[in-house]
Parts: structure tokens; sequence; C-alpha cells
């Protein structure tokens, strides 16, 4: 069945704070190699979000704006902050006390809120239509 990803600044922007995600996609990977991974198959995002729902931490499936990948990336949602203990348990699971990850292919990471309303313009009503509408117009040099 089809999935509604949303966009992780769009998440943020909607819980009005910074939010977590967690990336499955090795940076040493090329592009057909991302694309051609089967999430339902990938030991570290099954490892992880079986963790996640064994610890009853919600989370979804999201894509970075401007990304042509929209796969490999899930929101997490626990609040980032250091002193809370849900978010320690998570940080504890993947990362190791110097801050490096302790699962070979997943990348724990935050975006703050201000970097998220960057892009508040795309919340508006009609802004996707217009986008790729905007794209597939002809230039004046293809045209009749």
């Amino acid at each position: 069945m089809p999935q509604l990803i949303e966009y992780l600044d769009k998440i943020a922007r909607e819980k009005q704070r910074d939010v977590l995600s967690i990336s499955f996609l090795d940076s040493s990977m090329d592009f057909d190699e991302v694309l051609n991974i089967d999430f339902d198959q990938y030991l570290p995002f099954l490892e992880v979000t079986a963790w996640l729902d064994a610890n009853n931490m919600p989370w979804q499936s999201c894509c970075l704006q401007n990304s042509i990948v929209i796969q490999g990336r899930i929101y997490v949602d626990v609040p980032f902050d250091e002193a809370d203990p849900v978010y320690q348990k998570l940080a504890g699971h993947l990362e190791n006390p110097d801050g490096s990850m302790k699962i070979s292919g997943v990348t724990f990471q935050y975006m703050p809120l201000s970097a998220a309303m960057e892009y508040t313009e795309q919340d508006e009503p009609g802004y996707w239509e217009k986008y790729w509408a905007d794209d597939f117009k002809p230039n004046d040099e293809n045209s009749a």
C-alpha cells in the first residue's frame, strides 16, 4: 500500500520543536545501491525499528527537503532533550560514549526547528502544485 512520507522539516514545524531522525543510508553507498535497498529486509533498519517498537518510541518514515532519495530515513517522536530519560535511552542504544554509532549503516541526527522554519512557504496551500507545474513549463527555446 502506498505510504505518505512527510518531510522532516514539516514534522518539526508541526511539532514546533527540534526533531530527531535516523538514517539508514551509508555514505559509501552509490545512488544505485540506495535505490535498490529493500528496507523490509535491511538488517540495520529492522534492528532499529524493532527496538523502537519494543521500547514504545513512535516513529514514521520521512525524507529530507531537496533530497532525491525518499527512503532510508525515519522520524523518531522523542524530543531532543539530553536531560530526558527517553532521549538518553534512545541515544544510548544508538551511540557509543564518544558519539560514534553502535550500528553500522545507521546515523542519528537532529534538525533544529530554526532550520525547519526556512521552508515555511511549502506549507501554503497549492505550493507543491505550483512547484511541479513550474518545473514542467516549456522554456522559450523549446516552445512551438
